[in-house]
Formats: C-alpha cells, structure tokens, sequence
C-alpha cells in the first residue's frame, strides 16, 4: 500500500477500506513481562496520519504529529510526541512547554514529501529544528515480525482436551487457529490432530478448561 500524507480523493483511506478498521499490534520484547495488545482505529479520518494521531489523542492522551512520506520501495515517518508534563512543574512552566509543543509541530509541518523521503535522519532534523539541542540515536533494523509459531498453536488447541478436540474436527473437517496480531492462520486436519493427540500421550497431558474459560478463540 503506498501511503501519502495530503487528504486527495485518491488517498482517502475510508475510500479504499469501506466499513474496514486499522489494527495497531503492540508486541513488547519478551524482557519487559508485558502483554501484546491491539487497538482498533477508525477510519473517520481521511488519511493514515490523521488516523494514528487520533489514537494516541483518544488512547494514549498524548498530544502527536506525524507526518509520511513514501517512495517507490520505501516509507518513511516523521513522529513528533508532546510527553507530560512534571507534575512538579508551575504554570509558568507547562505555558512555556505548550509554547514550545507549538513550535515544534509547526516547524515539523514544513518538511516536504522529498525532504522526508532522501534526507538523512540527521539532515532533517538539523533542516527542520537547527536553533533546538537534538539527539540523535542509534538507529535499530525494524522488521514486520510476530511471536506467534506452529508450537504455540499446538498448544492452545490442546488445552480444549481430547474429545472437544475430536468434537471440532468432525464438525468442520480441518480446524484452524488465527493470530489475530498478524493474521497469520495455522491449520489442522485429521492428521495433524492425531499428532497432537499422540503428542499429549507420550508427554503433555490436555489440560481441563473450566467453565468460566472461554478458552483460545477458534476460527
């Protein structure tokens, strides 16, 4: 999908999605103990940018700008994010910051489609911010990436117990589980289920799901 920052009818996210919604999928690193989480955005807003910063504003309560440019193997974003402020702070200080917020967004709002798309991280930022003291840090490979596996499925579908089990595949022929971060889909036929089953023989033992587990969500 090539993503654009302007508001044409031709870049109108609600035009090419309909009634769709956008899935942000926070996936922590294992360290931190914290769990994946999605959130749902609508489409109210015409554009991509639009859309995130009224997450952030709705979700997170933090003021963003971002801004997207795209080329023909690669997209790239400016973030901007106002951080709360010192709940020891006076007024006089938070004006000063709000000031300050209002500054910045409006510098951040004169980069261009080209300028966001060839120059250097540490170019722009001296083009849009050169009177403010910035830092710039080392750079991280990103990459799209999720911790679901075939292993992981396994285990969720043992924990609905053999006969439950037996029960699926007969009702829809080949079960399958969905990462609902991804989309990824993991299938089962008869098969596969006999592995698992032989699996939970030699080794793991089907755990009993109480009543008032809903258990993993199949589809």
């Amino acid at each position: 999908m090539r993503l654009q920052t302007d508001t044409s009818a031709t870049d109108d996210l609600k035009q090419w999605l309909g009634q769709g919604q956008l899935a942000l999928s926070l996936i922590p690193a294992t360290d931190t103990g914290m769990q994946p989480y999605q959130g749902l955005i609508s489409l109210v807003n015409g554009n991509l940018s639009a859309c995130l910063e009224d997450y952030f504003h709705s979700s997170e309560q933090l003021a963003t700008r971002l801004h997207f440019a795209s080329s023909a193997d690669a997209v790239t974003g400016l973030l901007l994010q106002r951080l709360p402020d010192d709940p020891q702070a006076n007024e006089l200080e938070i004006d000063e910051a709000n000031e300050m917020w209002e500054m910045l967004t409006a510098l951040a709002a004169t980069v261009t489609q080209k300028e966001l798309s060839e120059l250097e991280p540490s170019s722009l930022l001296h083009r849009l911010f050169h009177d403010q003291s910035c830092k710039l840090h080392p750079y991280r490979e990103l990459a799209y990436r999720c911790t679901c596996s075939q292993e992981k499925s396994d285990t969720t579908l043992m924990l609905l117990g053999r006969e439950d089990l037996l029960a699926l595949l007969e009702e829809q022929g080949e079960i399958g589980v969905d990462c609902e971060f991804c989309g990824s889909r993991y299938h089962y036929n008869a098969a596969d289920v006999r592995r698992l089953i032989e699996a939970s023989l030699s080794g793991s033992v089907f755990s009993a799901r109480s009543d008032s587990d809903p258990g993993p969500k199949l589809h």
